[in-house]
């Protein structure tokens, strides 16, 4: 399977034909399907526990990193 997704990526890569692009785009995401591969991507390996007190955060990337730059502590 990693052979043929690969030859998969290398015609996709080698050619620029848009049509042909489609069908092997369409060839890769069927063998994804048909094999229940999956691709982990980047994520937050903790959970952020914040008092509610703190006002003011600004939260990055989806709300999974929290930015304190301009925070305040309203007790």
């Amino acid at each position: 399977m990693a052979d043929e997704l690969q030859a998969t990526f290398d015609a996709f890569s080698a050619t620029t034909d848009l049509e042909e692009r489609k069908r092997l785009s369409h060839q890769a995401q069927t063998i994804f399907l048909e094999e229940q591969l999956t691709i982990w991507g980047w994520h937050s390996p903790w959970i952020n526990v914040i008092n509610p007190a703190v006002e003011g955060i600004v939260w990055e990337l989806g709300g999974r990193i929290p930015l304190f730059h301009k925070a305040w502590l309203n007790e």
